[in-house]
């Protein structure tokens, strides 16, 4: 898989996908031609994963996880596991999470539903 990036771009707080990267200069170009300094964005790499509706998944992607078969019932058997996460690079397990549940196994109930920077109230109370 060849690495994709995206841009959060502090200045105009945009998101944009990342056309190159400059690791002499320290730019970045993004998708509207736009060149910026690397330290003037936050750059967010793709898990190379999708939601149920195909949206790509990105590291700071929030995402909805919804109906899963070990969710918490009204009797109170299963876990908690409904809810919105943050979608993170896991050092220890070398893999995407979603809080401290691995991507990969929840991928059938997961949906994007906005990212950190544009709507990190999506993630109060969770």
């Amino acid at each position: 898989m060849i690495p994709k990036f995206r841009a959060f771009i502090k200045r105009t707080e945009q998101i944009e996908d990342v056309t190159e990267i400059d690791f002499e200069t320290e730019d970045i170009e993004v998708s509207s031609g736009s060149w910026y300094e690397i330290d003037k964005v936050v750059l967010m790499q793709s898990t190379g994963k999708s939601d149920i509706k195909g949206n790509e998944i990105w590291q700071k992607s929030i995402v909805k996880v919804e109906n899963h078969p070990f969710q918490k019932d009204k009797n109170g058997c299963g876990i908690e596991i409904d809810g919105n996460y943050l979608v993170e690079w896991n050092d220890e397990d070398l893999t995407w999470c979603v809080g401290n549940l691995l991507l990969f196994r929840l991928l059938p109930y997961v949906t994007v539903v906005g990212d950190y920077y544009r709507n990190p109230e999506l993630l109060e109370g969770e």
